[in-house]
């Protein structure tokens, strides 16, 4: 049981299923609660956990200003992803934002190319084309008549302005960060974040009676915290080492695989038959970079 606990691959598997779990989790309690008041919330007890642990491991020492503000802007992007995964999912369904995550690292490569002059081969710009057709299929609701008038789902295009935000924080971690180590750039990442947030929420943070909140709703900011943010940081960390990172970004295209079979099970049924195709791409895109 060890043996398998310690794979890499094993691990990631692990984390996909965690990061599937997410957009049910917060279709869940995306009514229950102000989307960026909830985003604080969970950006608020992320923060407490890794600073428990970073105090531990590495100690806590107040940063620089200069430092405080490249925090910022790294974690703006995790803020606009969060802030407009909530809001999405009033509108559209878990399904749909779990297909559509796979635009992230589309949009990270784009950003990379025109940032980092980190240009992709011809073969892998290809099939993340084909991915992102696959995606957007699936945000027209599977109809080429909402696609050539550009009618989408609300919800959906939100949820895509939050993938465009996260696309954006590996390359601003590259950019911005410089010699932190990985768990402290995590913890002033959401730490700035909270602050951020807490600006942005005002009033509506003390306004809101979290002692008349719906049990679900703590138990989902639960789960966001420990699993979605604390485990799969580590298991990242520990995957990342031991892993190509070609490897470790391919797991992320079969996130929608476990959302459609999450959603399955759940009782919600499968897709409509008119989306499958893009599905079908997506699926393709989570081979190709799983066995390259």
């Amino acid at each position: 049981m060890k043996k398998y606990i310690q794979n890499p691959h094993v691990l990631m598997m692990i984390y996909a299923l965690l990061i599937s779990g997410t957009f049910h989790v917060g279709h869940s309690i995306a009514g229950d609660i102000n989307p960026v008041v909830l985003t604080f919330a969970r950006f608020f007890m992320g923060s407490v956990i890794f600073g428990i642990y970073v105090g531990f491991s590495h100690g806590i020492k107040i940063p620089k200003p200069c430092r405080i503000v490249r925090y910022t802007f790294i974690s703006l992007c995790l803020v606009i992803y969060f802030v407009c995964m909530f809001t999405a999912l009033r509108y559209t369904t878990a399904a749909n934002t779990g297909v559509e995550y796979t635009l992230v690292p589309v949009f990270t490569t784009i950003y990379g190319a025109l940032f980092l002059k980190e240009v992709p081969n011809a073969g892998k710009a290809a099939v993340l084309g084909v991915v992102m057709l696959g995606a957007v299929w699936v945000i027209a609701g599977g109809s080429a008549e909402n696609l050539v008038s550009l009618k989408f789902n609300k919800g959906d295009m939100i949820f895509v302005a939050g993938c465009m935000g996260m696309g954006m924080y590996p390359v601003l971690s590259k950019l911005l960060a410089k010699d932190e180590p990985t768990p402290v750039l995590t913890f002033w990442t959401l730490a700035t974040g909270a602050a951020v947030l807490a600006f942005w929420a005002n009033t509506d943070i003390v306004r809101t009676n979290w002692s008349e909140l719906p049990l679900r709703l703590y138990l989902g900011l639960g789960y966001l915290t420990v699993f979605t943010t604390a485990v799969t940081f580590f298991i990242i960390q520990y995957a990342g080492r031991r892993l190509p990172v070609s490897k470790v970004m391919s797991y992320i295209y079969i996130i929608p695989l476990f959302v459609l079979a999450e959603n399955f099970l759940l009782g919600n049924g499968l897709p409509d038959v008119s989306v499958l195709p893009g599905v079908l791409a997506v699926s393709f895109g989570t081979w190709y970079f799983m066995k390259n």
